[in-house]
């Protein structure tokens, strides 16, 4: 099973954010330049950058399965990203709770490659979540593949949501998804 190949590895760290329209500001000097990024955070003066990964071995077989069968690969791969959102989720709640304690809500999670927010932030974003066995290939993706990062603001205000998902993404005028859902 897939599942005895990981080998988690995640973290967070906690910074604070000042957002403009276009610009979210972390620890007052470092900007990322995303009006997609900005609109997530609207409102929010604190945030958890944060990331995980699966692990390198969790490559190893996917990338070993292709050879033997791609129908097996494929459903490992769905595995493997469902286990990645799992461990997500896990960590996301993690946040989620330290916010509560300290009478925050949270934002859900924003990543690199989501709306305007470019892959280059996914090395900086690496360095601010304190992750270890995570490292970038040239095109800045995540290596081991089944990593992600993500920032997660936290606002005093809750969160208003709707009763599709969709409804409450920045990119839900421009997606395809939206508009069949």
């Amino acid at each position: 099973m897939l599942e005895d190949y990981v080998v988690e590895k995640y973290n967070y760290m906690l910074h604070t954010l000042q957002v403009s329209n276009d610009t979210v500001v972390v620890n007052g000097s470092i900007h990322f330049k995303s009006s997609t990024l900005a609109h997530h955070l609207s409102g929010c003066t604190h945030g958890a950058i944060m990331a995980a990964t699966l692990g390198h071995e969790v490559d190893r077989i996917l990338r070993q399965q292709q050879y033997i069968s791609m129908s097996q690969a494929l459903q490992s791969d769905n595995v493997a990203n469902v286990l990645i959102e799992a461990l997500c989720d896990k960590l996301q709640e993690e946040i989620a709770q330290l916010a509560k304690a300290q009478g925050y809500y949270i934002t859900a999670r924003y990543s690199p490659g989501y709306g305007d927010f470019l892959l280059e932030h996914q090395n900086t974003l690496l360095k601010l979540s304190g992750v270890k066995g995570i490292t970038l290939t040239p095109s800045n993706l995540l290596l081991p593949q089944k990593s992600v990062t993500a920032i997660i603001g936290f606002k005093k205000e809750p969160p208003i949501l709707t009763a599709h998902k969709c409804d409450n993404c920045n990119s839900r005028h421009k997606c395809n998804k939206s508009a069949t859902s």
